[in-house]
């Protein structure tokens, strides 16, 4: 005979044992007694699953979500070890911890950040992909306003992204402004978001992610 050991407290399954023959009912009763230790069953567990533990109780086994030990975490960020039986999630956890939530400070430098990376990107000319970074603005800068004292058929040499290219003075007149054009774009969406941080329509790096940013 087997018996199935069970916890006292939150009925889990233990063990199972081979519980002592009683000699005196056994020979009372003229068939085998055993003597069947507190906390103990001869139904038989269901078989184990991944994650579930069988629990006893009301006279059956059924099996139980078993998350002991595990760290879960409140919807407000706080960090709990799970010491009972059942789904934490019935009891308003979570599995992962929360995104940390940003003051409009943190929002509106992330939000700098990414209009940098967005501004410095790069703008693509026609057939060119144009370098943006705050070296190349300048230098791009510079030959615009050097262009405007040179001849109207003059020719300037320009090294893009893609390339060297031979470029006439309106073509680098119209990279200039192109590239004007993405660095005000850049600050103007900057600007947006930072009004929708600061009203609370944008809360997270996601909403900031997903303004209208220059391409």
């Amino acid at each position: 005979m087997t018996a199935y050991c069970y916890d006292r407290e939150t009925g889990a399954f233990t063990g199972a044992i081979t519980p002592h023959l009683d000699p005196l009912e056994s020979e009372a009763q003229g068939h085998p007694v055993y003597m069947l230790p507190a906390c103990s069953t001869e139904l038989e567990p269901p078989p184990a699953e991944a994650g579930k533990v069988a629990v006893f109780a009301d006279g059956a086994w059924s099996l139980l979500a078993d998350h002991r030990g595990e760290t879960w975490w409140t919807a407000d960020g706080q960090k709990i070890e799970v010491i009972g039986l059942g789904d934490p999630v019935a009891h308003g956890l979570q599995p992962t911890e929360p995104p940390r939530v940003l003051s409009k400070d943190e929002l509106k430098a992330y939000a700098a950040a990414k209009r940098y990376a967005v501004e410095t990107g790069g703008v693509t000319v026609g057939q060119a992909r144009i370098d943006t970074t705050r070296e190349s603005q300048s230098l791009i800068g510079n030959a615009v306003l050097l262009s405007l004292y040179t001849a109207p058929d003059a020719v300037v040499k320009f090294k893009s992204l893609s390339g060297w290219v031979t470029l006439p003075k309106d073509a680098l007149v119209t990279i200039g402004k192109a590239v004007g054009d993405h660095v005000q774009a850049s600050f103007a969406a900057e600007e947006a978001v930072d009004s929708a941080i600061e009203v609370g329509t944008i809360t997270d790096k996601a909403g900031v992610d997903a303004a209208n940013w220059p391409g």
